[in-house]
């Protein structure tokens, strides 16, 4: 069926008698999900316009695994769809899951444009955390996605913030050599080059992995402080 012919169709639905649109109606990734939410996975952006302009939606209506229709079309990498979702009266930019807020999945994703448009919505808590005491900052850094995390330092993401293992971002990525974010990272205002977690500060890390080049910046970034 054309993309023509399924808007018909929903039309045709929506108009029917007892329509409940918050209903789950089939699955997505194998879990029960509205309509709004099988559309905002697949990617159907004409039927997402059709079901917002229905004054009855629930657009932060999850799936049975907690995932909302902004959930999914950001961690698809769905544009346009997040942006009419954004746009949706009383839409929760922060509601999460058990495992993770949108802007941590899609900071874990990768997905620059989506990261920016979360960035840039009303009540946006960049720093906050579910599980593990990890924020979007730690997943960039972690996965490492160098844009991703210098949209969210700009965004003033707490450098020095610790996860649950006691490692901040310079920490975690010292130790994974990533030389691009270490650098962005020893440029922001407040970073401390020297804080130390349970198994001892970025340095100590970096001398694990005998990444030379990363030992060189932290030397020189703590001999400025």
């Amino acid at each position: 069926m054309s993309a023509t012919g399924r808007v018909e169709v929903a039309k045709l639905l929506l108009n029917g008698e007892g329509i409940n649109i918050n209903k789950p109606i089939g699955t997505t990734e194998g879990v029960r999900s509205t309509s709004l939410c099988i559309t905002s996975f697949m990617g159907h952006t004409e039927i997402v316009k059709l079901l917002l302009a229905d004054e009855s939606v629930d657009v932060n209506k999850a799936s049975d695994n907690g995932r909302t229709s902004l959930y999914i079309a950001s961690t698809r990498g769905h544009v346009e769809i997040v942006k009419l979702l954004l746009a949706a009266k009383e839409v929760d930019v922060n509601k999460a899951t058990k495992e993770s807020t949108i802007l941590h999945a899609t900071s874990e994703r990768g997905h620059i444009e989506i990261v920016k448009l979360l960035l840039d919505a009303e009540g946006i808590e960049v720093d906050a955390t579910v599980t593990g005491e990890e924020m979007s900052l730690h997943i960039a850094v972690t996965m490492g996605h160098s844009e991703i995390v210098k949209l969210l330092l700009n965004a003033g993401s707490d450098v020095k913030k610790m996860a649950a293992d006691g490692c901040t971002s310079l920490h975690a990525v010292a130790l994974l050599g990533h030389v691009d974010i270490v650098k962005l990272l020893l440029d922001a205002d407040e970073i401390e080059v020297d804080m130390a977690s349970d198994n001892g500060t970025a340095l100590d890390m970096a001398t694990k992995i005998v990444h030379t080049e990363i030992q060189t910046l932290l030397r020189a970034a703590a001999a400025q402080e």
